[in-house]
């Protein structure tokens, strides 16, 4: 027992690296073996040392939870991603000692990527928190979001710690060792050398200058933003981007904006709050102001009084497709996804975080990216001034600064997207996982010869058959 609480611990500690806000991409990738290893052969203590680690590994993101979301969303996040990992073991567990043939392998990481999936597609905050943003830097597995989401790249992680627990636990007691083993491997081989062989695409020669300015503080910052655009359109800029709610604003301050786009004589992407609507305008060359984007996924808790969205926007600035968004919008694979339908070139995203959650914001983009297919540019109060291509490369990664700001400049590829199967098929993948996984319950807890009697029609003579009766629930 004492072996499996410090197996446990170890996990635990681990997932403080993996489970933060600033994960260590390699450390995701084993912090959940020693908690498997532990729980092979354990009883229902299994799930309290799942429990426990999970408890330890999410502990680095309580005051951040407090601060956004309230006491009690902070309480129902822990315990649900506690659940959630004590799903994943558990399963894990049980199908390895119900099992011996060579796809139980494929249990564990059938569950996550379902249970990915799910949480994508109805969590209040989209793709926030899901297991694959820790691979944001490790471009070569990022590339499976291409075609498989976030889903495919958890699944991939899932296999990996699958597959050497299975194996220090099992060895070759298992039908089919060479499919056991030699299918997982084959596929993390052949998705990591897809990776590498789609970052091998040269970089486009062509791009556009997106300027980006922060300014950390509301009171006084206009003549702030002007200057460093102003220093910015001097070095070459084409675009701005401003950040999100720099101010509530009306009709005079959209014409001041107006002015200093004519003035400077490029578009601009500036966010302000109008009564109840976060928005972010725009501005063409000439200082005329040719539309508003008003964000769609509003912050729960934090934005209850504002009013929500419900239209995509796309602009064409200096001859190129720009779709703007506002913050954690891009959070959403569904509206991301959208984008990618519509070929945009990269898209524009004035934001505001809470400075301490800068990296996972900026890795949710980055995902976004690749998923669909466009660059993305996000410029942030609070957080990073973030581009990165449709590659998941990073144009530009800068913090914003008080006082007089910071300003920057992203040569944006422009005229050439990467390729996207996702855009056209989105969460197939996870659906996929969602549909495996029902069917392994099913035979998990009818058993194998009952499945096959109603899916034949037949029934069996002789044998005393199997008692499956609360063997999910013990």
């Amino acid at each position: 027992m004492l072996f499996r609480i410090a197996a446990a611990a170890l996990s635990g500690l681990l997932l403080w690296f993996t489970l933060g806000l600033t994960p260590v991409w390699w450390v995701a990738w084993i912090a959940p073996i020693p908690l498997l290893w532990a729980v092979m052969g354990a009883g229902r203590e299994a799930r309290w040392l799942c429990y426990g680690a999970a408890l330890i590994g999410l502990s680095g993101n309580f005051s951040y939870y407090l601060k956004t979301t309230g006491p009690v969303a902070m309480v129902v996040l822990t315990v649900l991603q506690m659940l959630a990992w004590g799903f994943y073991m558990d399963t894990a567990r049980r199908a390895m000692a119900r099992w011996r043939t060579w796809w139980v392998v494929f249990v564990m990481p059938v569950a996550i990527a379902a249970m990915d999936c799910l949480i994508t597609v109805f969590s209040p905050h989209g793709s926030w928190g899901s297991l694959g943003l820790t691979q944001a830097e490790f471009l070569p597995v990022l590339q499976v979001a291409s075609f498989a989401g976030s889903a495919g790249i958890v699944f991939l992680m899932g296999l990996f710690v699958s597959v050497v627990v299975m194996f220090v636990v099992k060895r070759w007691d298992v039908e089919g060792p060479v499919l056991a083993y030699g299918l997982p491997v084959l596929l993390l081989v052949a998705a990591i050398v897809f990776g590498y062989l789609r970052l091998d695409e040269a970089m486009p020669k062509k791009s556009v200058a997106v300027g980006m300015v922060a300014v950390d503080r509301s009171s006084g910052a206009w003549s702030a933003y002007a200057e460093r655009s102003r220093e910015l359109v001097k070095a070459g800029a084409e675009v701005l981007v401003w950040p999100e709610k720099i101010e509530k604003a009306g009709p005079e301050r959209q014409a001041w904006v107006g002015r200093l786009a004519a003035e400077l004589g490029v578009p601009m992407v500036v966010g302000v709050q109008v009564e109840k609507r976060n928005v972010a305008w725009v501005f063409n060359g000439e200082g005329a102001w040719i539309g508003e984007y008003q964000k769609q996924q509003l912050v729960p808790y934090l934005e209850a009084d504002l009013e929500a969205g419900k239209k995509d926007a796309v602009y064409e600035l200096k001859g190129r497709r720009f779709g703007v968004a506002v913050c954690r919008d891009l959070f959403f694979s569904g509206l991301a996804r959208r984008y990618g339908l519509l070929d945009v070139d990269a898209m524009l995203v004035p934001a505001w975080d809470f400075y301490q959650d800068a990296w996972m914001a900026s890795a949710v983009n980055t995902l976004m990216a690749v998923q669909s297919g466009y660059s993305v540019v996000r410029v942030g109060r609070e957080s990073y001034l973030h581009a990165v291509d449709s590659y998941g490369r990073v144009l530009v990664q800068e913090r914003s600064a008080e006082g007089a700001g910071r300003g920057v400049i992203a040569r944006v590829p422009a005229g050439t997207r990467g390729v996207s199967v996702y855009s056209g098929v989105g969460n197939s993948f996870g659906w996929l996982c969602v549909a495996l996984f029902a069917l392994f319950f099913v035979l998990y807890v009818l058993g194998d010869a009952r499945v096959v009697e109603y899916l034949t029609g037949t029934s069996r003579k002789g044998g005393e058959g199997v008692d499956t009766k609360k063997r999910w629930l013990d």
